[in-house]
């Protein structure tokens, strides 16, 4: 169970669901292919290339290390370097013709403010970031759906107990998985599966 937990920590980590994330969103607001291929695009720069440089630079040279940055101190750089990118990242998108496009400018000034406030509370407490992260994802996803018209493909679609029971279950068994693989203890899984569902939609109703 241990080896399961490990492959579901990498599989669904927090860099590639910024990715998936923005090409839902610009394919469900009627996104042709090549507009959702350069929203995923986008995200994959700003949102995971440049940060895991940052985490692989920030455990270059530790032994034992891993690019999970199971040291909370190590944690610090690549906070404030994946910040910055996504500060970029807003500016980019805003000069976009993206689909959606003020929404996922939307999305990218929640990133960053969660990020602040994810990097403060690192400074004192080692959150799950992979719990945060995916119950964030099936945040703003609910979001979407219930507040933002989302065009041909989807219309203005309420989110359906399907959505939440598969957000319940993935958020859950990824608590599991940290916990299982000694990266975090249940208060900080429990935190972070409570920030992740919160934090973006409260952020999401004043900006979008």
């Amino acid at each position: 169970m241990t080896q399961f937990a490990r492959v579901l920590s990498y599989t669904i980590n927090p860099l590639i669901l910024p990715p998936a994330l923005f090409g839902v969103i610009a394919y469900w607001s009627g996104g042709t292919g090549v507009q959702v291929a350069v929203a995923m695009g986008l995200a994959v720069l700003f949102f995971c290339a440049i940060p895991l440089v940052s985490m692989i630079r920030a455990v270059r040279g530790v032994p034992d290390a891993t690019i999970e940055l199971r040291d909370r101190t190590q944690r610090t750089v690549p906070y404030l370097v994946a910040i910055g990118s996504y500060v970029v990242a807003l500016a980019v998108i805003a000069r976009s013709s993206l689909p959606a496009r003020d929404f996922l400018l939307a999305v990218t000034a929640t990133f960053i403010l969660n990020g602040v406030l994810m990097l403060v509370i690192n400074l004192y407490w080692k959150i799950s970031l992979h719990v945060s992260t995916l119950a964030g994802f099936f945040s703003i996803v609910w979001f979407f759906l219930r507040r933002v018209e989302s065009g041909v493909r989807m219309g203005a679609a309420a989110p359906s107990i399907t959505l939440a029971a598969i957000a319940i279950v993935l958020t859950a068994t990824m608590m599991w998985a940290r916990v299982e693989t000694e990266a975090h203890t249940r208060a900080q899984v429990l935190g972070g599966a409570a920030f992740g569902f919160v934090a973006p939609y409260v952020v999401l109703l004043f900006l979008a």
